[in-house]
């Protein structure tokens, strides 16, 4: 389309120079055939030229996907596979102190692709950390990883981070008790975070037993 428009603008051009200089030889004026000429050729030049422009504009939508890709990959082609391999081991030791301590101390940047990289959502582990929270039907558990000493208010601060919660739609949490020490099996399949006002939690789904 761009070689298109090109070819309008450069015709129209011409003919514009043609029917100009034929106008004015053959009535020693411009009469009104002439004129209609002369319109007609400056308005394809005007067509030509903003189809000329338009078709050479970038498309402002590809070059974000191209940024953005070129920067997924350049980020995923530059992580530690050494890190990747460690949290990967960690999980599958059920060592969710080490695994944390590991991830957290990755660049916020660089978390989701070792999270990605290291399959944490699709590893099966064994989380062990002190009940903090439960709800009455038995769906939810929240248990605190003690990677730090707990916080007194450990929900409205950073150390949220290290909060688990535990989900399972069966109902079968109901015999856990506040402030007991706990062992729950299941995937990590959702990300904690220690960068909003009073970080995320992390979700772990219970596997069956």
């Amino acid at each position: 389309m761009s070689d298109f428009a090109g070819m309008v603008f450069f015709l129209s051009i011409i003919l514009f120079v043609v029917f100009l200089v034929w106008g004015l030889l053959k009535n020693h004026k411009v009469n009104k055939k002439t004129w209609l000429w002369l319109v007609l050729a400056i308005l394809s030049m005007v067509v030509g030229v903003s189809s000329y422009d338009k078709q050479n504009i970038p498309d402002a939508n590809n070059v974000v996907k191209k940024s953005s890709s070129s920067k997924a990959a350049f980020s995923s082609s530059t992580l530690d596979e050494n890190v990747v391999n460690n949290l990967r081991a960690y999980l599958e030791q059920n060592d969710t102190i080490n695994f944390m301590k590991l991830y957290f101390k990755q660049s916020e940047s660089s978390q989701l692709n070792y999270y990605n990289k290291a399959n944490v959502a699709t590893t099966k582990t064994t989380v062990t950390g002190k009940v903090i929270e439960k709800n009455t039907t038995g769906t939810r558990l929240y248990i605190y990883i003690p990677v730090e000493e707990m916080a007194s208010d450990v929900r409205n601060s950073e150390q949220n981070a290290y909060v688990i919660v535990a989900k399972d739609q069966s109902g079968k949490l109901k015999d856990h008790s506040i402030g007991d020490t706990t062992s729950v099996e299941g995937y990590l399949t959702g990300r904690g975070s220690k960068q909003s006002s009073h970080s995320n939690n992390w979700d772990l789904t219970v596997s069956e037993q």
